[in-house]
């Protein structure tokens, strides 16, 4: 399938020669063990001297990059409406709740309307999500904040019970596998997420019902591959982070596998369907990043319905 990659028209990454699903991402014994390692080494680094500094330069150029999506279906009066997106926080990971409150005011000085949480917002440890308390407090967005699960909630061992209470204690609604309308001035759409792709089990039938006829959906995935589906089931716009933008960059070349399909950042659409894919703001496995700088996106809906 063609799409358009921040204007400009490209091809997918060629599917596998097998015949094998393009979503079938069970963890595979190699995923398992890159996964317990990956943990190790981070709460190793933390304890070596310079790791935190090398990450909190690397935060200083953060981007607040501020994204016009369309959402064809829409209704006039929700033209300019604003989303932020915060995703692969990875708190504890060389980043704390001081880090945190200084992110969290700059969202704030958006004045979004509403704020979404796009999973990996802790590392390794369930006691890491309660950074995130204080620096929450400080938003107010108009129709509320959300919250999906990465692939690091499902494996910091606590349980996916305790993360939904923890988020709705403070006073965030998490999407797993649901969705809620969303309104502003008599129109609105359909605001629902998915479970994580590699760890979970997401489930787009049970996120859209409820969805009324004709009515615009947004999607929250954390994994981007997931938009074969969406796509596939009309979903109007897919905002999805876990690439971390790649991370480490060589001449456009990364170690670091997140997607399959060649969703690595920005905006991608087939002009039916829109993805836009976040660089995420903290990092993985080690305190730098090279050519993908980190990103709070803050996505400006525009309709073309008159």
């Amino acid at each position: 399938m063609p799409f358009v990659v921040d204007g400009q028209k490209r091809g997918l990454v060629s599917p596998p020669s097998i015949e094998v699903d393009p979503l079938d991402y069970r963890p595979s014994r190699k995923h398992w063990l890159s996964s317990r390692c990956s943990g190790a080494l981070n709460r190793l680094l933390n304890y070596v001297p310079g790791s935190r500094l090398l990450n909190r330069l690397s935060q200083r150029g953060t981007e607040f990059r501020e994204v016009e999506v369309p959402l064809d279906s829409a209704a006039q009066s929700l033209d300019g409406f604003k989303i932020a997106f915060l995703s692969d926080v990875h708190v504890g990971s060389f980043m704390d709740e001081a880090d945190l409150l200084r992110i969290f005011a700059r969202i704030a000085e958006f004045e979004p309307d509403l704020v979404c949480l796009g999973g990996d917002l802790i590392n390794t440890q369930a006691s890491e999500l309660h950074a995130f308390a204080r620096p929450l407090d400080m938003l107010r967005p108009s129709q509320g904040i959300y919250a999906i699960p990465g692939n690091h909630e499902h494996s910091w061992g606590a349980g996916m019970d305790h993360w939904h209470e923890t988020m709705a204690g403070m006073g965030v609604t998490c999407l797993f596998n649901a969705g809620r309308r969303i309104e502003r001035d008599g129109a609105g759409f359909w605001l629902c997420g998915v479970d994580d792709l590699c760890e979970g089990d997401p489930d787009l039938e049970a996120a859209l019902q409820g969805k009324g006829h004709g009515e615009p959906v947004v999607l929250l995935s954390h994994n981007p591959d997931y938009y074969l589906k969406a796509a596939a089931s009309s979903v109007d716009l897919t905002i999805s982070g876990h690439t971390h933008g790649g991370q480490i960059l060589f001449f456009g070349w990364t170690p670091l596998g997140h997607s399959r399909h060649g969703y690595w950042k920005g905006l991608y659409s087939d002009g039916r369907s829109s993805l836009y894919v976040s660089r995420g703001v903290g990092v993985s496995i080690l305190p730098l990043r090279l050519g993908a700088r980190p990103e709070i996106s803050i996505l400006r809906l525009r309709s073309s319905r008159p």
